[in-house]
């Protein structure tokens, strides 16, 4: 070691030796990484490079009879799931399974910028430069009766894992949890 931070190099056998005790050190260490295998790169086009899903979601919500959406955080890709449910039980709540493609559910990615702010909203200030459906997955659907009143959102939540959108796009498992069913935006 003194060798070394003499600023001398190494001559003789000691080279290959500290080059492969090197080598497998961090070998070994790279082996034992706490970083997720489960990571991925995305192109500005939103498809992947490798496993895993293609953004992390950053928020979320719903509404109407019953829309759910979930977005990343700068609102450049949305996932949007919506099932027509304006007549389900008055008087308990309801489950849905679902299971894609389905002609009952439309599922779908959009890609664009600003999207956040046009879910669930009258005045639509975001882009869309690309759609896609959502040609895999599976989950839950759960839905309060509707409000008495019809002015007063209800609970709502929607699972789904093994989404995967028309052009190979993973995408990251759902849980998403609103007490805005029910309401309309306008």
């Amino acid at each position: 070691m003194e060798l070394l931070r003499s600023g001398r190099r190494p001559t003789g056998m000691r080279t290959p030796v500290i080059a492969a005790s090197s080598l497998a050190l961090a070998l070994s260490l790279a082996a034992c990484s706490d970083e997720p295998d489960d990571t991925r790169a995305v192109d500005p086009g939103g498809t992947s490079t490798s496993s895993g899903p293609a953004f992390e979601v950053a928020a979320s919500g719903g509404c109407g009879e019953a829309f759910f959406w979930a977005a990343d955080a700068d609102g450049s890709q949305v996932i949007q799931v919506y099932v027509e449910q304006r007549d389900r039980s008055a008087a308990q709540p309801t489950a849905l399974e679902l299971t894609l493609p389905d002609p009952e559910v439309t599922a779908t990615l959009q890609t664009g910028t600003d999207l956040i702010g046009d879910q669930c909203n009258d005045i639509l200030n975001g882009r869309v430069s690309g759609e896609q459906a959502i040609v895999e997955g599976s989950g839950t659907m759960t839905l309060g009766p509707p409000s008495i009143d019809g002015f007063n959102g209800v609970t709502g939540t929607l699972t789904m894992t093994g989404l995967v959108a028309a052009d190979g796009t993973l995408l990251p498992d759902l849980t998403v949890t609103t007490d805005m069913i029910g309401f309309y935006a306008g």
